[in-house]
């Protein structure tokens, strides 16, 4: 469930955003807030992970998605290339 923002806050977030931004840029900026808070109140009600348990789990969704775990950044997955695909022309 999220939290109650304060109008406060909400302002905050659009002051922040360029002149130029759209809705995606807001929902965007509304929605990291939301995970980063989500995420800190889980690590002070201590629901973590060891990051060794994370790294084996993303390598196992990478294989069983036909990736490999990209070493320089163990949560990414390296999908084998297989070539050029034909344009049919």
């Amino acid at each position: 469930m999220s939290a109650i923002m304060e109008k406060l806050e909400a302002h905050k977030i659009v002051d922040r955003l360029p002149e130029r931004a759209t809705w995606d840029d807001l929902m965007h900026e509304i929605y990291v807030r939301e995970v980063i808070e989500k995420g800190l109140d889980d690590s002070k009600a201590g629901r973590t992970k060891e990051v060794k348990e994370v790294r084996a789990r993303f390598a196992r969704v990478c294989e069983a998605h036909g990736g490999l775990p990209d070493p320089t950044h163990s949560t990414d997955c390296q999908v084998p290339s297989i070539g050029p695909k034909s344009t049919g022309i």
